[in-house]
């Protein structure tokens, strides 16, 4: 056990101060420390609301415990320290919409010079499997022929080097999903989501996959969770939460996302909600715009590699493609 988790609380008329320290066990020193004032209207919600931001804080992406690993890292020696700073450069590269296609594939360059440096290393090889995921989201199918075997691959190299985690149990939720493996796909996110049920990436993937199932009012709450979780979200939950409102057939919300959520895909799922919404001078304008940024699309590639189980909600989307004028 690296690090221990200890606090006390205070109550004061109908306020409450919790002070929670984190431990290095084997330094035997304070790492982090935080302090939260609450009004105590309701103990339970109160109780929720504080581990939720514990947990966000240490556990999420960028999070205090991630610092930790970097620096335990260091330690270890300059090779597994250079492994480790080329796997951070990953993970900052891939950010999913708000890079150019060249600067999302430094992204693969660094988790494989992270792999050649540190061939022992579980987060170099699930680094290399996010960016597979991404690319798939992003439809940058071009880089490389079969992205969901080397998920697999990868993810599976992960679990030899260090058993199972949340993030290789979303890795192959996401391959699943998009080999239409619903029920094994349900089985793996699940089990990531136990493993860490405060991780704002997981729970944006898991709103995705739920919208695929059908349950776009599901996504909306997790999506709403996750960006209380990660208050400074990437843009990519911005989009997840529109296709969420966009299944849900709320299209006004759809649209009041969508101006904040700059990205080729954003454009084209600006494009199906205008022409859902009855607005078609925007809607054609909008797909007009989309296919200026992305001249290939055609919807009959799009369908073959959409992964939804529910038919309804996957016409409702290609209606919407067809009525903004984009290419069969």
């Amino acid at each position: 056990m690296h690090y221990l988790l200890e606090g006390s609380v205070r109550k004061s008329g109908t306020r409450i101060r919790v002070t929670i320290q984190l431990i290095d066990t084997a330094q035997g020193s304070h790492v982090w420390a935080e302090r939260y004032d609450r009004e105590l209207a309701d103990m339970f919600a109160v109780q929720d609301e504080i581990v939720e931001s514990i947990l966000g804080t240490l556990c999420g992406f960028g999070g205090k415990l991630a610092e930790l690993a970097r620096l335990r890292a260091m330690r270890k020696g300059s090779a597994n320290m250079e492994a480790y700073d080329y796997f951070l450069r990953g993970c900052k590269y891939q950010r999913l919409f708000d890079t150019t296609d060249v600067e999302f594939a430094k992204a693969r360059e660094m988790f494989e010079k992270a792999i050649e440096l540190d061939p022992d290393s579980p987060h170099a090889y699930l680094g290399l499997a996010s960016f597979h995921i991404r690319m798939i989201i992003r439809e940058l199918y071009y880089l490389r022929p079969n992205p969901l075997k080397e998920i697999s691959e990868l993810t599976r190299k992960a679990l030899v080097l260090a058993g199972p985690s949340s993030t290789s149990h979303r890795a192959l939720g996401f391959v699943c999903l998009h080999k239409r493996q619903f029920g094994q796909a349900k089985t793996h996110f699940e089990r990531a989501l136990e493993l860490n049920p405060n991780d704002a990436n997981l729970l944006a993937d898991v709103a995705d996959f739920s919208c695929y199932l059908g349950r776009a009012e599901e996504a909306i709450e997790i999506l709403k969770k996750a960006m209380r979780l990660n208050p400074n979200y990437p843009d990519w939950y911005s989009w997840s939460l529109a296709f969420a409102l966009f299944t849900a057939r709320q299209y006004e919300e759809t649209l009041r996302v969508l101006e904040k959520t700059l990205n080729p895909k954003s454009r084209r799922l600006l494009s199906v909600t205008y022409a859902q919404a009855g607005r078609m001078e925007q809607a054609r304008a909008a797909g007009k715009e989309y296919l200026e940024v992305e001249p290939n699309f055609s919807i009959k590639r799009w369908a073959e590699l959409e992964p939804y189980e529910i038919h309804d909600d996957f016409w409702h989307y290609v209606q919407g493609l067809r009525k903004a004028g984009l290419p069969e």
